[in-house]
Protein backbone atom coordinates (compact mmCIF):
# COMPACT_ATOMS: atom_id res chain seq x y z
CA UNK A 1 0.00 0.00 0.00
CA UNK A 2 1.35 3.52 -0.92
CA UNK A 3 2.09 6.19 1.66
CA UNK A 4 -0.20 9.04 2.20
CA UNK A 5 0.94 12.26 0.81
CA UNK A 6 -1.00 14.24 3.48
CA UNK A 7 0.79 16.81 5.58
CA UNK A 8 -0.20 18.31 8.74
CA UNK A 9 0.20 22.11 9.68
CA UNK A 10 0.16 24.29 12.93
CA UNK A 11 -0.70 28.11 13.35
CA UNK A 12 2.99 28.39 13.05
CA UNK A 13 3.61 27.58 10.00
CA UNK A 14 1.11 30.09 8.28
CA UNK A 15 3.13 32.81 10.64
CA UNK A 16 5.59 34.74 9.32
CA UNK A 17 9.43 34.24 10.73
CA UNK A 18 10.71 37.13 8.83
CA UNK A 19 7.53 39.14 8.66
CA UNK A 20 8.01 42.21 5.75
CA UNK A 21 7.32 45.12 7.55
CA UNK A 22 3.86 46.49 6.66
CA UNK A 23 2.81 42.94 5.36
CA UNK A 24 -0.50 41.58 6.07
CA UNK A 25 1.69 38.47 8.10
CA UNK A 26 2.94 40.82 10.72
CA UNK A 27 -0.59 40.66 12.36
CA UNK A 28 -0.82 36.88 11.88
CA UNK A 29 -0.20 35.44 15.97
CA UNK A 30 -1.54 32.46 17.93
CA UNK A 31 -4.45 32.67 19.27
CA UNK A 32 -2.95 31.77 22.69
CA UNK A 33 -1.41 34.73 22.86
CA UNK A 34 -4.68 37.01 22.82
CA UNK A 35 -5.35 38.70 25.95
CA UNK A 36 -7.57 37.13 28.27
CA UNK A 37 -10.73 39.51 29.18
CA UNK A 38 -14.32 40.02 28.22
CA UNK A 39 -17.19 41.90 27.54
CA UNK A 40 -20.20 41.18 29.76
CA UNK A 41 -24.03 42.10 29.90
CA UNK A 42 -25.66 42.47 32.89
CA UNK A 43 -29.23 42.97 33.42
CA UNK A 44 -32.31 42.67 35.62
CA UNK A 45 -35.21 44.72 37.32
CA UNK A 46 -34.68 47.58 39.24
CA UNK A 47 -32.89 46.77 42.81
CA UNK A 48 -32.09 43.00 41.59
CA UNK A 49 -28.43 43.40 42.68
CA UNK A 50 -26.63 44.42 39.52
CA UNK A 51 -24.45 47.07 41.10
CA UNK A 52 -23.88 44.91 44.19
CA UNK A 53 -22.71 42.12 42.15
CA UNK A 54 -20.48 44.28 39.98
CA UNK A 55 -18.72 45.07 43.66
CA UNK A 56 -17.95 42.15 44.49
CA UNK A 57 -15.25 42.07 41.71
CA UNK A 58 -12.97 43.44 44.00
CA UNK A 59 -13.37 40.45 46.66
CA UNK A 60 -11.10 38.40 44.56
CA UNK A 61 -7.84 39.34 45.50
CA UNK A 62 -6.02 39.75 42.47
CA UNK A 63 -9.08 42.43 41.18
CA UNK A 64 -9.20 44.24 44.09
CA UNK A 65 -8.72 47.66 44.16
CA UNK A 66 -9.22 47.15 40.25
CA UNK A 67 -12.50 48.39 39.35
CA UNK A 68 -14.19 51.90 38.07
CA UNK A 69 -17.80 52.56 37.97
CA UNK A 70 -19.07 54.55 35.33
CA UNK A 71 -22.29 55.32 36.87
CA UNK A 72 -24.80 56.54 34.42
CA UNK A 73 -28.04 56.84 37.02
CA UNK A 74 -26.75 53.35 38.12
CA UNK A 75 -27.23 52.05 41.94
CA UNK A 76 -24.02 53.54 43.37
CA UNK A 77 -25.87 53.77 47.72
CA UNK A 78 -25.51 49.81 46.56
CA UNK A 79 -21.26 50.40 46.82
CA UNK A 80 -21.25 52.88 49.50
CA UNK A 81 -19.23 50.52 51.91
CA UNK A 82 -16.61 49.42 49.41
CA UNK A 83 -13.39 51.59 49.84
CA UNK A 84 -12.05 49.28 47.09
CA UNK A 85 -14.19 50.35 44.21
CA UNK A 86 -13.63 53.32 41.99
CA UNK A 87 -16.65 55.61 41.04
CA UNK A 88 -17.34 58.66 38.27
CA UNK A 89 -20.83 59.94 38.10
CA UNK A 90 -21.46 60.34 34.28
CA UNK A 91 -23.46 62.60 32.56
CA UNK A 92 -22.72 63.42 29.16
CA UNK A 93 -22.20 61.40 26.13
CA UNK A 94 -18.79 62.79 25.83
CA UNK A 95 -17.80 61.96 28.86
CA UNK A 96 -19.19 58.03 28.40
CA UNK A 97 -17.98 57.46 24.55
CA UNK A 98 -14.73 59.65 24.63
CA UNK A 99 -13.39 61.10 27.80
CA UNK A 100 -13.71 57.86 29.74
CA UNK A 101 -12.31 55.56 26.72
CA UNK A 102 -9.54 58.11 26.17
CA UNK A 103 -8.50 57.95 29.78
CA UNK A 104 -8.32 53.90 30.34
CA UNK A 105 -6.25 54.30 26.51
CA UNK A 106 -3.67 56.99 27.68
CA UNK A 107 -3.28 57.19 31.27
CA UNK A 108 -1.17 55.05 34.07
CA UNK A 109 -4.10 53.34 35.86
CA UNK A 110 -5.06 50.65 38.12
CA UNK A 111 -7.76 49.60 36.65
CA UNK A 112 -8.82 45.90 34.79
CA UNK A 113 -12.59 46.27 35.06
CA UNK A 114 -14.56 49.18 33.75
CA UNK A 115 -18.32 49.12 34.10
CA UNK A 116 -21.04 51.65 32.56
CA UNK A 117 -23.91 51.23 34.90
CA UNK A 118 -26.52 51.72 33.58
CA UNK A 119 -26.32 51.14 29.80
CA UNK A 120 -30.08 51.91 29.76
CA UNK A 121 -29.68 55.79 30.83
CA UNK A 122 -25.97 56.24 28.77
CA UNK A 123 -28.55 55.64 25.73
CA UNK A 124 -31.10 58.09 27.21
CA UNK A 125 -27.78 60.80 27.86
CA UNK A 126 -27.54 59.96 23.91
CA UNK A 127 -30.69 60.57 22.77
CA UNK A 128 -31.59 63.61 24.97
CA UNK A 129 -27.97 65.33 23.19
CA UNK A 130 -29.56 64.08 19.93
CA UNK A 131 -32.84 65.58 20.60
CA UNK A 132 -31.07 68.77 21.54
CA UNK A 133 -28.81 68.99 18.64
CA UNK A 134 -32.44 69.64 16.79
CA UNK A 135 -33.35 66.07 15.96
CA UNK A 136 -37.16 66.44 17.58
CA UNK A 137 -40.60 67.07 16.56
CA UNK A 138 -42.58 70.45 16.89
CA UNK A 139 -43.82 68.54 20.85
CA UNK A 140 -40.40 67.98 21.59
CA UNK A 141 -40.12 64.46 21.26
CA UNK A 142 -37.79 62.54 19.45
CA UNK A 143 -38.10 61.92 16.12
CA UNK A 144 -37.32 58.53 14.07
CA UNK A 145 -34.50 59.86 12.27
CA UNK A 146 -33.10 60.78 15.95
CA UNK A 147 -33.32 57.58 17.24
CA UNK A 148 -32.17 56.26 14.36
CA UNK A 149 -28.75 58.45 15.39
CA UNK A 150 -28.79 58.24 18.49
CA UNK A 151 -29.11 53.60 17.94
CA UNK A 152 -26.17 54.31 15.80
CA UNK A 153 -24.02 56.66 18.23
CA UNK A 154 -24.72 54.06 21.20
CA UNK A 155 -23.39 50.86 19.27
CA UNK A 156 -20.85 52.47 18.10
CA UNK A 157 -20.07 53.04 21.79
CA UNK A 158 -19.99 49.26 22.78
CA UNK A 159 -17.85 48.17 19.76
CA UNK A 160 -15.43 51.22 20.85
CA UNK A 161 -15.32 49.51 24.71
CA UNK A 162 -14.96 45.62 23.28
CA UNK A 163 -11.80 47.03 21.41
CA UNK A 164 -10.83 48.81 24.57
CA UNK A 165 -11.02 45.36 25.99
CA UNK A 166 -9.19 43.49 23.45
CA UNK A 167 -6.49 46.17 22.54
CA UNK A 168 -5.62 46.95 26.76
CA UNK A 169 -6.87 43.88 28.44
CA UNK A 170 -9.48 45.69 30.57
CA UNK A 171 -12.82 43.92 31.17
CA UNK A 172 -15.85 45.64 30.47
CA UNK A 173 -19.41 45.26 32.08
CA UNK A 174 -22.69 46.84 30.19
CA UNK A 175 -25.52 47.11 32.89
CA UNK A 176 -29.49 47.77 31.77
CA UNK A 177 -32.55 47.65 33.20
CA UNK A 178 -35.55 45.22 32.26
CA UNK A 179 -38.81 45.64 31.09
CA UNK A 180 -41.94 43.33 31.31
CA UNK A 181 -44.24 43.40 28.05
CA UNK A 182 -46.84 40.85 27.11
CA UNK A 183 -46.89 38.45 24.40
CA UNK A 184 -50.16 39.00 21.87
CA UNK A 185 -50.50 35.59 21.08
CA UNK A 186 -49.65 33.47 24.19
CA UNK A 187 -50.68 35.92 26.71
CA UNK A 188 -46.91 35.44 28.32
CA UNK A 189 -45.39 38.08 30.25
CA UNK A 190 -41.98 38.38 28.78
CA UNK A 191 -39.06 40.02 30.38
CA UNK A 192 -36.04 41.84 28.06
CA UNK A 193 -33.55 44.46 28.46
CA UNK A 194 -34.74 47.71 28.56
CA UNK A 195 -33.15 48.68 25.50
CA UNK A 196 -34.08 49.40 21.63
CA UNK A 197 -34.80 46.73 19.87
CA UNK A 198 -32.61 47.89 17.38
CA UNK A 199 -29.65 48.40 19.51
CA UNK A 200 -30.20 45.08 21.72
CA UNK A 201 -29.98 42.60 19.00
CA UNK A 202 -26.77 44.60 18.06
CA UNK A 203 -25.21 44.70 21.46
CA UNK A 204 -25.90 41.25 22.19
CA UNK A 205 -23.82 40.18 19.28
CA UNK A 206 -20.96 42.24 20.25
CA UNK A 207 -20.34 41.25 23.84
CA UNK A 208 -19.31 37.86 25.01
CA UNK A 209 -21.58 37.04 27.44
CA UNK A 210 -25.14 37.97 28.45
CA UNK A 211 -26.41 37.25 31.56
CA UNK A 212 -29.97 37.94 33.47
CA UNK A 213 -30.00 38.77 37.38
CA UNK A 214 -33.57 37.49 38.84
CA UNK A 215 -34.58 38.25 42.59
CA UNK A 216 -37.57 36.00 43.83
CA UNK A 217 -38.52 35.86 47.78
CA UNK A 218 -35.22 37.10 48.29
CA UNK A 219 -33.04 34.81 46.19
CA UNK A 220 -30.91 36.09 43.59
CA UNK A 221 -30.21 33.52 40.74
CA UNK A 222 -27.39 34.61 38.01
CA UNK A 223 -29.04 32.90 34.52
CA UNK A 224 -25.50 33.44 31.99
CA UNK A 225 -25.91 32.74 27.90
CA UNK A 226 -22.94 32.74 26.34
CA UNK A 227 -22.58 34.23 22.72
Amino acid sequence: AGTSSMRTYSCTTFMSKEPVVGSFADGIVSATSLVDVGTYFFTGAPGAGKTTLIGTICDIPEYKGSLLVLSAGGGLNALRDRDDVAVRNVDSWKTISKDAPDYLRKTKHPFKWVSIDLATEAYNICLAEVVAEGSATKAGRPTLEARGIANDRFVQMVRDYRVLAEQHGINVIFTSHTQETKDDDSGMILVRPNLTPGTLSTVLGIVDVATYLEIKKGKRTLYLVGN
